[in-house]
């Protein structure tokens, strides 16, 4: 900008290799900061402008540039811009965006601070309503036009990716995770009672993630419906070691003591998951229920999986924890919740690991659960994509014999 016109061109110098716009009839300057905060110390601006101070990883830099730095300056400006952010109250983002909040409630007095919030409240607004479109983005007309906005909500409506990125960029909504996949309100709908006994020697199959021997593992079985427009239903069991249910309530924060003697998570003696527990339910399914197979991931379930088709017959099959795997499962379990194809039973452990569920994506569009980048467990969510895709695999070439049988002309 300052470049091309002639007034700035006269009075000012750029030097584009050190990104800096000198005024040398004051001696100042313009300068574009990188992100390392340990190079700032000293730097007393007259006016800082802080931009996305959602996506800084800490508070380093923004203390480094704040704290203490208007003691040279008498009338320093901050100028602070932000998009929401993923929820953390303990970010620099999300703190100073409610210190906002809060002075421009009243609730703080702060003279030299000035809020300006455009933000949706994602308790009382409908993030449809084009009314709200317009309050919140009062750059609309200006730089985008609404229509865009349309587009954007219309292709967020079959994406919950997408959704999720049109509530923060679009309505200023934080959001718990940036890929979270699963959209809870399609979920929560499908939370229908699943009675095991109505399933008796139905056709089932089953997923397990092991995961660690001190951490949640869970075991799923799936029903296929006997309709092409049945439901889908969904039963869970979760593990995990007795000396360890104190300490993941308080690390991950979450109640799995309260769980535990609800009977939502079956509770192994010591402090390393014991398989006998494991095994014996796995069992127990094939017994009451037509369990057709078990996909599991092979890591750390090699002997378990062994013992149960050496010793009982049932049908192990190992699922590696890839896109190619497990893509087309996780896909069609979103597409039947937000269809309302879904009876899961209104678990809250599995509920939980749903709410938890993030997703890698490859070049060609096919996702993953990532447990890497989730910030909490989704161990269930695993273990239920596995058992989907051992039923769709076989619900999908399932013989036209096996519906009519054999018609003789």
């Amino acid at each position: 900008m300052a470049a091309a016109n002639p007034t700035l061109a006269k009075n000012l110098k750029i030097l584009d290799s050190r990104k800096r716009i000198i005024n040398h009839r004051n001696n100042g300057f313009m300068q574009v900061l990188s992100s390392e905060s340990y190079s700032k110390h000293g730097i007393n601006p007259s006016c800082l402008i802080f931009d996305e101070l959602h996506a800084q990883p800490n508070d380093e830099l923004w203390n480094t540039l704040t704290s203490g730095t208007d003691y040279a300056r008498k009338q320093q400006l901050v100028f602070v811009m932000s998009t929401a952010g993923v929820f953390d109250k303990e970010s620099i983002w999300w703190r100073i965006r409610e210190k906002a909040r809060q002075i421009r409630d009243g609730i703080v007095e702060q003279p030299n601070f000035l809020p300006v919030l455009y933000i949706a409240d994602p308790e009382k607004d409908n993030p449809e309503d084009e009314a709200l479109w317009i309050r919140v983005n009062p750059s609309i007309g200006h730089i985008f036009t609404i229509d865009k906005i349309r587009e954007q909500m219309k292709e967020a409506k079959n994406d919950p990716v997408e959704y999720q990125n049109f509530l923060r960029f679009r309505l200023n909504i934080p959001v718990k995770q940036l890929s979270r996949w699963m959209p809870m309100a399609d979920w929560d709908r499908c939370a229908g009672a699943v009675d095991p006994d109505i399933l008796s020697g139905k056709i089932c199959y089953g997923g397990l993630d092991l995961s660690s021997k001190i951490d949640l593992t869970a075991f799923s079985l799936v029903f296929p419906p006997e309709t092409a427009d049945g439901i889908w239903d969904i039963l869970m069991k979760f593990y995990c070691p007795e000396d360890s249910i104190l300490k993941r309530s308080r690390q991950d924060k979450v109640h799995y003591d309260l769980w535990a003697k609800r009977g939502l998570i079956t509770v192994t003696p010591g402090n390393v998951i014991d398989e006998k527990f494991i095994e014996n339910d796995i069992v127990a399914a094939s017994k009451a229920f037509s369990l057709q197979e078990v996909g599991f991931d092979p890591w750390g379930a090699t002997s378990i999986s062994t013992r149960l088709l050496n010793d009982f017959g049932i049908q192990m099959v190992e699922m590696r924890q890839g896109a190619r795997t497990l893509s087309e499962p996780a896909k069609d379990i979103l597409v039947k919740v937000m269809s309302g194809k879904v009876r899961q039973g209104g678990n809250p452990v599995l509920r939980w690991n749903a709410d938890n569920l993030v997703m890698r994506s490859d070049a060609n569009g096919n996702v993953a659960p990532d447990k890497e980048h989730a910030t909490e467990k989704i161990d269930g969510m695993v273990a239920l994509i596995m058992a989907w895709g051992r039923a769709m695999f076989k619900v999908d070439t399932k013989s036209v014999y096996e519906e009519r049988g054999v018609i003789s002309l």
